[in-house]
Protein backbone atom coordinates (compact mmCIF):
# COMPACT_ATOMS: atom_id res chain seq x y z
CA UNK A 1 0.00 0.00 0.00
CA UNK A 2 2.83 2.34 0.88
CA UNK A 3 4.55 1.50 -2.37
CA UNK A 4 1.40 2.35 -4.38
CA UNK A 5 1.08 5.74 -2.67
CA UNK A 6 4.69 6.53 -3.43
CA UNK A 7 4.18 5.71 -7.11
CA UNK A 8 1.05 7.86 -7.32
CA UNK A 9 2.86 10.73 -5.64
CA UNK A 10 5.77 10.53 -8.06
CA UNK A 11 3.36 10.43 -11.04
CA UNK A 12 1.52 13.57 -9.89
CA UNK A 13 4.78 15.46 -9.31
CA UNK A 14 5.97 14.64 -12.83
CA UNK A 15 2.61 15.16 -14.59
CA UNK A 16 1.83 18.59 -13.14
CA UNK A 17 4.82 20.43 -14.76
CA UNK A 18 4.15 18.89 -18.14
CA UNK A 19 0.52 19.95 -17.88
CA UNK A 20 1.63 23.52 -17.21
CA UNK A 21 3.89 23.54 -20.29
CA UNK A 22 0.91 23.52 -22.65
CA UNK A 23 1.11 26.16 -25.45
CA UNK A 24 -1.30 29.06 -25.65
CA UNK A 25 -1.85 31.95 -28.09
CA UNK A 26 -4.04 34.91 -27.23
CA UNK A 27 -4.85 38.19 -29.00
CA UNK A 28 -6.46 41.31 -27.68
CA UNK A 29 -7.14 44.83 -28.96
CA UNK A 30 -7.35 47.90 -26.81
CA UNK A 31 -10.19 49.28 -28.97
CA UNK A 32 -12.26 47.70 -31.70
CA UNK A 33 -13.82 50.89 -33.05
CA UNK A 34 -11.79 53.69 -34.61
CA UNK A 35 -11.80 56.34 -37.32
CA UNK A 36 -9.68 56.27 -40.44
CA UNK A 37 -6.33 57.84 -39.63
CA UNK A 38 -6.40 56.80 -35.95
CA UNK A 39 -4.16 54.00 -34.62
CA UNK A 40 -5.20 50.73 -33.01
CA UNK A 41 -3.17 48.66 -30.55
CA UNK A 42 -3.13 44.87 -30.93
CA UNK A 43 -1.25 42.50 -28.64
CA UNK A 44 -0.37 38.86 -29.33
CA UNK A 45 0.77 36.72 -26.42
CA UNK A 46 2.24 33.26 -26.85
CA UNK A 47 3.08 30.91 -23.98
CA UNK A 48 5.56 28.07 -24.36
CA UNK A 49 5.77 28.39 -28.13
CA UNK A 50 8.47 26.42 -29.88
CA UNK A 51 8.84 28.98 -32.69
CA UNK A 52 9.60 32.67 -32.55
CA UNK A 53 6.42 34.75 -32.32
CA UNK A 54 8.05 37.31 -34.63
CA UNK A 55 7.65 34.75 -37.45
CA UNK A 56 3.86 34.57 -37.16
CA UNK A 57 2.00 35.35 -40.39
CA UNK A 58 0.51 38.84 -40.51
CA UNK A 59 -0.58 38.70 -44.15
CA UNK A 60 -4.30 38.92 -43.40
CA UNK A 61 -3.69 41.82 -41.03
CA UNK A 62 -1.77 43.71 -43.74
CA UNK A 63 -4.69 43.43 -46.14
CA UNK A 64 -6.70 45.94 -44.11
CA UNK A 65 -4.14 47.60 -41.86
CA UNK A 66 -0.77 49.28 -42.18
CA UNK A 67 1.63 48.16 -39.48
CA UNK A 68 3.37 51.26 -38.17
CA UNK A 69 5.33 49.60 -35.38
CA UNK A 70 6.07 46.10 -34.04
CA UNK A 71 7.55 45.58 -30.59
CA UNK A 72 8.36 42.06 -29.39
CA UNK A 73 9.89 40.83 -26.17
CA UNK A 74 10.21 37.69 -24.07
CA UNK A 75 9.66 37.09 -20.41
CA UNK A 76 9.54 34.17 -17.98
CA UNK A 77 6.61 33.77 -15.64
CA UNK A 78 7.97 32.05 -12.54
CA UNK A 79 5.58 30.33 -10.15
CA UNK A 80 5.64 30.97 -6.44
CA UNK A 81 8.12 29.10 -4.32
CA UNK A 82 5.54 26.60 -2.97
CA UNK A 83 3.93 26.04 -6.39
CA UNK A 84 4.47 22.83 -8.29
CA UNK A 85 3.97 24.60 -11.67
CA UNK A 86 6.79 24.97 -14.23
CA UNK A 87 8.21 28.28 -15.50
CA UNK A 88 6.17 29.75 -18.39
CA UNK A 89 8.15 31.08 -21.37
CA UNK A 90 6.09 33.97 -22.72
CA UNK A 91 6.48 35.93 -25.95
CA UNK A 92 4.64 39.22 -26.47
CA UNK A 93 4.13 41.10 -29.72
CA UNK A 94 2.64 44.60 -29.61
CA UNK A 95 1.47 46.10 -32.88
CA UNK A 96 0.49 49.64 -33.70
CA UNK A 97 -1.66 49.57 -36.82
CA UNK A 98 -3.64 52.04 -38.93
CA UNK A 99 -6.72 51.00 -40.90
CA UNK A 100 -6.55 51.46 -44.67
CA UNK A 101 -10.29 51.17 -45.32
CA UNK A 102 -13.61 51.79 -43.63
CA UNK A 103 -16.30 49.30 -42.69
CA UNK A 104 -16.32 46.11 -40.67
CA UNK A 105 -13.01 44.26 -40.68
CA UNK A 106 -12.85 40.69 -39.36
CA UNK A 107 -9.52 39.04 -38.70
CA UNK A 108 -9.32 35.27 -38.61
CA UNK A 109 -7.59 33.61 -35.65
CA UNK A 110 -3.80 33.77 -35.62
CA UNK A 111 -2.07 30.38 -35.83
CA UNK A 112 1.28 29.10 -34.56
CA UNK A 113 2.52 25.72 -33.30
CA UNK A 114 -0.91 24.14 -33.86
CA UNK A 115 -2.38 26.73 -31.55
CA UNK A 116 -4.72 29.51 -32.54
CA UNK A 117 -6.04 32.65 -30.98
CA UNK A 118 -9.53 34.07 -31.04
CA UNK A 119 -10.81 36.07 -34.02
CA UNK A 120 -10.95 39.87 -33.95
CA UNK A 121 -13.52 42.25 -35.41
CA UNK A 122 -13.12 46.00 -35.91
CA UNK A 123 -15.45 48.78 -36.99
CA UNK A 124 -13.68 51.54 -38.91
CA UNK A 125 -15.58 54.78 -39.48
CA UNK A 126 -14.82 57.68 -41.79
CA UNK A 127 -12.62 60.45 -40.45
CA UNK A 128 -14.48 63.50 -39.18
CA UNK A 129 -13.72 66.94 -37.82
CA UNK A 130 -16.42 68.72 -35.82
CA UNK A 131 -19.02 66.43 -37.34
CA UNK A 132 -17.93 66.95 -40.96
CA UNK A 133 -16.23 64.32 -43.09
CA UNK A 134 -12.53 64.26 -43.94
CA UNK A 135 -12.33 62.35 -47.22
CA UNK A 136 -9.35 60.52 -48.65
CA UNK A 137 -9.25 59.69 -52.37
CA UNK A 138 -6.40 58.41 -54.49
CA UNK A 139 -5.78 57.64 -58.14
CA UNK A 140 -3.28 55.37 -59.89
CA UNK A 141 -2.08 56.39 -63.36
CA UNK A 142 -1.70 52.81 -64.61
CA UNK A 143 -1.94 49.28 -63.22
CA UNK A 144 0.33 47.77 -65.88
CA UNK A 145 3.65 49.39 -66.73
CA UNK A 146 7.09 48.57 -68.08
CA UNK A 147 10.12 48.33 -65.88
CA UNK A 148 11.34 51.84 -64.97
CA UNK A 149 8.20 53.39 -66.44
CA UNK A 150 6.78 56.11 -64.24
CA UNK A 151 3.65 55.39 -62.20
CA UNK A 152 1.87 58.35 -60.64
CA UNK A 153 -0.15 57.96 -57.44
CA UNK A 154 -2.17 61.06 -56.63
CA UNK A 155 -3.81 61.62 -53.24
CA UNK A 156 -6.57 64.15 -52.53
CA UNK A 157 -7.78 64.89 -49.00
CA UNK A 158 -10.70 67.24 -48.41
CA UNK A 159 -11.35 68.69 -44.98
CA UNK A 160 -13.42 71.45 -43.36
CA UNK A 161 -10.26 72.69 -41.61
CA UNK A 162 -9.05 75.80 -43.47
CA UNK A 163 -5.49 75.73 -42.15
CA UNK A 164 -4.89 71.99 -42.27
CA UNK A 165 -2.01 70.65 -44.33
CA UNK A 166 -0.43 67.29 -45.09
CA UNK A 167 3.08 65.85 -45.20
CA UNK A 168 4.38 62.71 -46.85
CA UNK A 169 6.82 60.62 -44.84
CA UNK A 170 10.17 59.98 -46.50
CA UNK A 171 10.75 56.25 -46.91
CA UNK A 172 12.64 53.99 -49.29
CA UNK A 173 10.79 51.05 -50.79
CA UNK A 174 12.46 47.87 -51.99
CA UNK A 175 12.47 47.49 -55.78
CA UNK A 176 11.20 51.02 -56.36
CA UNK A 177 12.49 54.51 -56.89
CA UNK A 178 10.01 56.74 -55.09
CA UNK A 179 9.78 60.52 -55.35
CA UNK A 180 7.16 62.44 -53.32
CA UNK A 181 5.15 65.04 -55.21
CA UNK A 182 4.77 68.52 -53.68
CA UNK A 183 1.84 69.34 -51.44
CA UNK A 184 -0.74 71.84 -52.66
CA UNK A 185 -3.64 73.36 -50.76
CA UNK A 186 -6.72 75.14 -52.06
CA UNK A 187 -9.54 76.60 -49.99
CA UNK A 188 -13.03 76.71 -51.47
CA UNK A 189 -15.48 78.83 -49.46
CA UNK A 190 -19.02 77.57 -49.13
CA UNK A 191 -22.31 78.19 -47.39
CA UNK A 192 -21.30 76.07 -44.41
CA UNK A 193 -17.74 77.32 -44.06
CA UNK A 194 -16.05 75.80 -47.08
CA UNK A 195 -13.50 73.03 -47.52
CA UNK A 196 -9.77 72.66 -48.09
CA UNK A 197 -8.49 70.41 -50.85
CA UNK A 198 -5.05 69.01 -50.05
CA UNK A 199 -3.11 67.25 -52.81
CA UNK A 200 0.07 65.22 -52.88
CA UNK A 201 1.29 61.91 -54.29
CA UNK A 202 4.29 59.97 -55.52
CA UNK A 203 6.20 59.22 -58.67
CA UNK A 204 7.19 55.55 -58.72
CA UNK A 205 9.74 53.77 -60.92
CA UNK A 206 9.41 49.99 -60.50
CA UNK A 207 12.82 48.38 -61.03
CA UNK A 208 11.92 44.68 -61.05
CA UNK A 209 9.42 42.86 -63.26
CA UNK A 210 6.46 40.81 -62.09
CA UNK A 211 3.31 41.25 -60.09
CA UNK A 212 3.92 43.30 -56.99
CA UNK A 213 1.96 44.96 -54.23
CA UNK A 214 3.08 48.39 -53.07
CA UNK A 215 2.56 49.79 -49.59
CA UNK A 216 3.19 53.52 -49.81
CA UNK A 217 4.46 55.72 -46.97
CA UNK A 218 2.08 57.43 -44.62
CA UNK A 219 0.41 60.78 -45.24
CA UNK A 220 0.34 62.88 -42.08
CA UNK A 221 -2.62 65.18 -41.52
CA UNK A 222 -1.36 68.25 -39.67
CA UNK A 223 -3.34 70.96 -37.92
CA UNK A 224 -1.75 73.79 -35.92
CA UNK A 225 1.65 72.17 -36.32
CA UNK A 226 0.54 68.88 -34.74
CA UNK A 227 -0.01 65.57 -36.55
CA UNK A 228 -3.68 64.81 -35.89
CA UNK A 229 -4.08 61.77 -38.14
CA UNK A 230 -1.95 59.40 -40.16
CA UNK A 231 -3.46 58.05 -43.37
CA UNK A 232 -2.23 54.95 -45.17
CA UNK A 233 -3.37 53.84 -48.61
CA UNK A 234 -4.26 50.20 -49.09
CA UNK A 235 -1.71 47.97 -50.81
CA UNK A 236 -1.63 48.80 -54.53
CA UNK A 237 -1.23 45.85 -56.92
CA UNK A 238 0.82 46.60 -60.06
CA UNK A 239 1.89 44.41 -62.96
CA UNK A 240 5.40 45.35 -64.06
CA UNK A 241 6.24 44.05 -67.53
CA UNK A 242 9.71 42.79 -68.33
CA UNK A 243 11.66 44.92 -70.80
CA UNK A 244 12.73 43.13 -73.99
CA UNK A 245 15.94 41.16 -73.48
CA UNK A 246 17.75 42.91 -76.34
CA UNK A 247 17.63 46.28 -74.59
CA UNK A 248 20.74 47.60 -72.83
CA UNK A 249 20.28 47.46 -69.04
CA UNK A 250 20.68 51.23 -68.65
CA UNK A 251 18.47 52.42 -71.50
CA UNK A 252 16.07 55.18 -70.42
CA UNK A 253 12.38 54.28 -70.37
CA UNK A 254 10.27 57.24 -71.47
CA UNK A 255 10.63 60.28 -73.68
CA UNK A 256 13.60 62.65 -73.36
CA UNK A 257 13.85 66.28 -74.46
CA UNK A 258 17.05 67.84 -75.84
CA UNK A 259 18.13 71.48 -75.85
CA UNK A 260 21.43 73.32 -76.20
CA UNK A 261 22.91 76.81 -76.49
CA UNK A 262 26.31 78.39 -76.97
CA UNK A 263 27.59 81.02 -74.55
CA UNK A 264 28.42 83.79 -75.26
CA UNK A 265 25.92 84.41 -78.02
CA UNK A 266 27.06 85.80 -81.33
CA UNK A 267 30.52 85.58 -82.91
CA UNK A 268 33.23 83.69 -81.02
CA UNK A 269 36.97 84.37 -80.95
CA UNK A 270 39.40 81.60 -81.96
CA UNK A 271 41.50 80.46 -79.02
CA UNK A 272 39.19 82.02 -76.41
CA UNK A 273 36.96 80.03 -74.08
CA UNK A 274 33.28 79.53 -74.87
CA UNK A 275 30.67 77.23 -73.36
CA UNK A 276 28.29 74.72 -74.89
CA UNK A 277 25.33 74.19 -72.56
CA UNK A 278 23.57 70.89 -73.23
CA UNK A 279 20.38 70.02 -71.35
CA UNK A 280 18.48 66.72 -71.18
CA UNK A 281 15.10 66.63 -69.49
CA UNK A 282 12.38 64.10 -68.74
CA UNK A 283 9.07 64.35 -66.93
CA UNK A 284 9.12 60.66 -65.97
CA UNK A 285 12.73 59.72 -65.19
CA UNK A 286 14.97 60.53 -62.26
CA UNK A 287 18.20 62.31 -63.28
CA UNK A 288 20.48 59.27 -63.01
CA UNK A 289 18.48 57.41 -65.69
CA UNK A 290 19.04 60.15 -68.27
CA UNK A 291 21.53 58.98 -70.92
CA UNK A 292 25.20 60.01 -70.86
CA UNK A 293 26.20 62.15 -73.83
CA UNK A 294 29.60 63.53 -72.83
CA UNK A 295 31.41 60.51 -74.26
CA UNK A 296 30.22 61.57 -77.72
CA UNK A 297 31.99 64.94 -77.44
CA UNK A 298 35.61 64.81 -78.57
CA UNK A 299 38.11 67.41 -79.72
CA UNK A 300 38.86 67.71 -83.44
CA UNK A 301 40.93 69.73 -85.88
CA UNK A 302 38.80 72.84 -85.59
CA UNK A 303 37.71 72.66 -81.95
CA UNK A 304 39.14 71.75 -78.55
CA UNK A 305 36.88 70.55 -75.71
CA UNK A 306 37.83 70.84 -72.03
CA UNK A 307 36.44 68.85 -69.05
CA UNK A 308 32.74 69.47 -68.53
CA UNK A 309 30.75 70.10 -65.37
CA UNK A 310 27.32 68.55 -64.86
CA UNK A 311 24.42 69.40 -62.61
CA UNK A 312 21.41 67.19 -61.89
CA UNK A 313 18.13 68.58 -60.63
CA UNK A 314 14.60 67.44 -59.97
CA UNK A 315 11.44 69.53 -59.73
CA UNK A 316 8.47 67.23 -59.20
CA UNK A 317 4.94 68.45 -59.77
CA UNK A 318 1.60 66.76 -60.26
CA UNK A 319 2.61 65.83 -63.82
CA UNK A 320 5.73 63.88 -62.91
CA UNK A 321 9.21 63.91 -61.48
CA UNK A 322 10.60 66.48 -63.99
CA UNK A 323 14.31 65.76 -63.85
CA UNK A 324 17.06 67.57 -65.73
CA UNK A 325 20.76 67.12 -66.38
CA UNK A 326 22.66 70.21 -67.49
CA UNK A 327 26.15 69.83 -68.94
CA UNK A 328 28.37 72.92 -69.19
CA UNK A 329 31.07 72.07 -71.71
CA UNK A 330 33.94 74.56 -72.20
CA UNK A 331 35.54 74.63 -75.65
CA UNK A 332 37.84 76.72 -77.86
CA UNK A 333 37.38 77.23 -81.61
CA UNK A 334 40.80 76.87 -83.21
CA UNK A 335 40.40 78.81 -86.48
CA UNK A 336 38.30 81.42 -88.20
CA UNK A 337 35.06 80.31 -89.78
CA UNK A 338 32.03 78.28 -88.77
CA UNK A 339 32.50 75.93 -85.81
CA UNK A 340 30.72 72.59 -86.16
CA UNK A 341 29.67 71.24 -82.76
CA UNK A 342 29.21 67.45 -82.83
CA UNK A 343 25.80 65.91 -83.37
CA UNK A 344 24.48 64.22 -80.23
CA UNK A 345 22.55 60.96 -80.43
CA UNK A 346 20.48 59.23 -77.76
CA UNK A 347 18.19 56.22 -77.55
CA UNK A 348 15.26 55.57 -75.27
CA UNK A 349 12.50 53.00 -74.96
CA UNK A 350 9.13 54.44 -75.97
CA UNK A 351 6.49 52.98 -73.65
CA UNK A 352 3.63 53.76 -76.04
CA UNK A 353 5.01 51.86 -79.03
CA UNK A 354 7.15 49.38 -77.11
CA UNK A 355 10.14 50.14 -79.37
CA UNK A 356 13.53 51.81 -79.21
CA UNK A 357 13.52 55.41 -80.45
CA UNK A 358 16.69 57.11 -81.69
CA UNK A 359 16.89 60.89 -81.47
CA UNK A 360 19.58 63.27 -82.68
CA UNK A 361 20.30 66.88 -81.78
CA UNK A 362 22.42 69.26 -83.83
CA UNK A 363 23.38 72.64 -82.41
CA UNK A 364 23.39 75.46 -84.95
CA UNK A 365 26.75 76.42 -86.41
CA UNK A 366 28.63 79.17 -84.63
CA UNK A 367 30.90 81.66 -86.40
CA UNK A 368 34.37 82.31 -84.97
CA UNK A 369 36.45 85.31 -86.09
CA UNK A 370 39.72 86.71 -84.76
CA UNK A 371 40.33 90.37 -83.99
CA UNK A 372 42.20 91.11 -87.26
CA UNK A 373 39.46 89.66 -89.52
CA UNK A 374 36.92 91.55 -87.45
CA UNK A 375 38.89 94.79 -87.94
CA UNK A 376 39.10 94.17 -91.69
CA UNK A 377 35.37 93.51 -91.84
CA UNK A 378 34.70 96.67 -89.84
CA UNK A 379 36.87 98.73 -92.18
CA UNK A 380 35.27 97.26 -95.29
CA UNK A 381 31.85 97.87 -93.80
CA UNK A 382 32.77 101.46 -92.93
CA UNK A 383 34.06 102.13 -96.47
CA UNK A 384 30.90 100.64 -97.96
CA UNK A 385 28.78 102.78 -95.67
CA UNK A 386 30.68 105.90 -96.72
CA UNK A 387 30.32 105.08 -100.39
CA UNK A 388 26.66 104.28 -100.00
CA UNK A 389 26.15 107.48 -98.05
CA UNK A 390 27.79 109.53 -100.77
CA UNK A 391 25.85 107.74 -103.46
CA UNK A 392 22.49 108.27 -101.81
CA UNK A 393 23.39 111.81 -100.86
CA UNK A 394 24.05 112.56 -104.51
CA UNK A 395 20.87 110.88 -105.57
CA UNK A 396 18.85 112.82 -103.03
CA UNK A 397 20.42 116.18 -103.89
CA UNK A 398 19.93 115.53 -107.61
CA UNK A 399 16.34 114.65 -107.00
CA UNK A 400 15.74 117.78 -104.94
CA UNK A 401 17.50 119.90 -107.62
CA UNK A 402 15.36 118.30 -110.33
CA UNK A 403 12.19 118.97 -108.36
CA UNK A 404 13.19 122.59 -107.82
CA UNK A 405 14.11 123.23 -111.47
CA UNK A 406 11.07 121.41 -112.74
CA UNK A 407 8.77 123.34 -110.45
CA UNK A 408 10.32 126.64 -111.53
CA UNK A 409 10.01 125.73 -115.25
CA UNK A 410 6.34 124.86 -114.78
CA UNK A 411 5.71 128.15 -113.01
CA UNK A 412 7.50 130.08 -115.82
CA UNK A 413 5.56 128.20 -118.44
CA UNK A 414 2.25 128.98 -116.75
CA UNK A 415 3.11 132.67 -116.47
CA UNK A 416 4.55 133.04 -120.01
CA UNK A 417 2.84 135.69 -122.14
CA UNK A 418 4.95 135.55 -125.31
CA UNK A 419 7.00 133.16 -127.39
CA UNK A 420 10.37 134.08 -125.87
CA UNK A 421 9.11 133.37 -122.35
CA UNK A 422 7.73 130.05 -123.50
CA UNK A 423 11.07 129.10 -125.04
CA UNK A 424 12.91 130.09 -121.84
CA UNK A 425 10.52 127.96 -119.79
CA UNK A 426 11.07 124.97 -122.08
CA UNK A 427 14.82 125.39 -121.75
CA UNK A 428 14.38 125.35 -117.97
CA UNK A 429 12.64 121.99 -118.39
CA UNK A 430 15.65 120.82 -120.42
CA UNK A 431 17.96 121.80 -117.55
CA UNK A 432 15.70 119.97 -115.08
CA UNK A 433 15.74 116.81 -117.22
CA UNK A 434 19.43 117.12 -117.97
CA UNK A 435 18.93 117.70 -121.71
CA UNK A 436 20.87 120.11 -123.87
CA UNK A 437 19.48 123.60 -123.67
CA UNK A 438 20.47 124.67 -127.24
CA UNK A 439 17.98 122.50 -129.03
CA UNK A 440 15.19 123.33 -131.37
CA UNK A 441 11.61 123.05 -130.30
CA UNK A 442 11.14 120.02 -132.51
CA UNK A 443 14.14 118.30 -130.83
CA UNK A 444 12.77 119.24 -127.42
CA UNK A 445 9.39 117.75 -128.37
CA UNK A 446 11.05 114.54 -129.52
CA UNK A 447 12.92 114.17 -126.23
CA UNK A 448 9.77 114.96 -124.29
CA UNK A 449 7.74 112.31 -126.10
CA UNK A 450 10.43 109.71 -125.41
CA UNK A 451 10.05 110.24 -121.68
CA UNK A 452 6.46 111.35 -121.25
CA UNK A 453 3.22 110.50 -122.98
CA UNK A 454 1.71 113.48 -124.82
CA UNK A 455 -1.29 114.13 -127.03
CA UNK A 456 -1.64 115.92 -130.41
CA UNK A 457 -2.40 119.25 -128.71
CA UNK A 458 1.23 119.59 -127.57
CA UNK A 459 2.38 119.06 -131.18
CA UNK A 460 0.03 121.80 -132.38
CA UNK A 461 1.22 124.19 -129.67
CA UNK A 462 4.91 123.64 -130.57
CA UNK A 463 4.13 124.12 -134.25
CA UNK A 464 2.33 127.38 -133.43
CA UNK A 465 5.25 128.68 -131.33
CA UNK A 466 7.80 127.67 -133.99
CA UNK A 467 5.86 129.53 -136.68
Amino acid sequence: MVTILRVLTMFVMVAIPFTCLATALTVEARDTTAELGRPLQIQLTGDNLENDLAEISLDELRESFAIANIDTYREEIKPSADSMQAVISRQVMKLKVYPTRTGTIRLSPFNMDNTQSDALQFTINEATSEGERITLDWHLSSKSVWQREQVLVKVVITTPEKFATIRVRQEELSGLEITPLPVSREWSPGKQGGRSELKTGWSLLPLTAGETSIRLPAVEYILNGVTRRVFYLPDIPILVRQLPSYLPPTIPVGKIQFSSAVEPEGILVPGELAYWNVSLASSSLTPYWLPPVLRQIKSGQGIEFLPASSQRSIRPDEGGVNSRVEHRIPFKPLHNGYTDLPELRIQYFDTDSGKIVSATHQTRKTLALGYIPRLIIILITAVCLVLLTKYYYRRITDHLRYRKLYQRAIENLESATNTDQIVDALRSLCRAEGWSENVSLSDWLRSWKQKFASGPDLQKTIDTVSA
